[in-house]
C-alpha cells in the first residue's frame, strides 16, 4: 500500500518548495504468514492480530494528513489499509500494478 502526503497551503507560490512523503505499508499478519506459506493468489485473511495492527496503522496516522491511498487488490492488502481511509474518509485506489511479483 502506497500513502501520499502532499502539503498544500492556499497561499503557496511557485517558487515555495513542496515535499510529498510516500509510506509503504506491507500488510498484517495473515492465516499464511502463520503457516509460513506463501500466497500469491491473495486468498490469505488477516488474522485478529493482522486486523488489530491494521487498526493500529490508522491510529497511527490519525493526525496525518494523507491525500491518496493506493493499495494491490489482494484481500489481505485492501483490509489492512481500509481502516486508515476510512479514518482519513478518503478514497482507497485499487491498482493492479502493486500486486506482488514473484518470480
Amino acid at each position: 500500500m502506497l500513502f501520499y502526503v502532499i502539503p498544500y497551503k492556499k497561499d503557496m507560490t511557485k517558487t515555495h518548495i513542496m515535499s510529498t512523503n510516500i509510506y509503504i505499508i506491507r500488510h498484517s499478519e495473515t492465516d499464511y504468514n502463520l503457516e509460513h506459506r506463501h500466497n500469491h493468489e491473495g486468498k490469505a485473511m488477516l488474522t485478529p492480530a493482522g486486523t488489530e495492527r491494521a487498526e493500529k496503522i490508522a491510529q497511527l496516522f490519525r493526525d496525518t494528513p494523507i491525500s491518496a491511498i493506493y493499495s494491490s487488490p489482494l484481500q489481505r492488502c485492501v483490509d489492512t489499509i481500509t481502516p486508515t481511509a476510512k479514518s482519513a474518509n478518503i478514497p482507497m485506489y485499487q491498482d493492479d500494478r502493486l500486486t506482488e511479483s514473484y518470480f
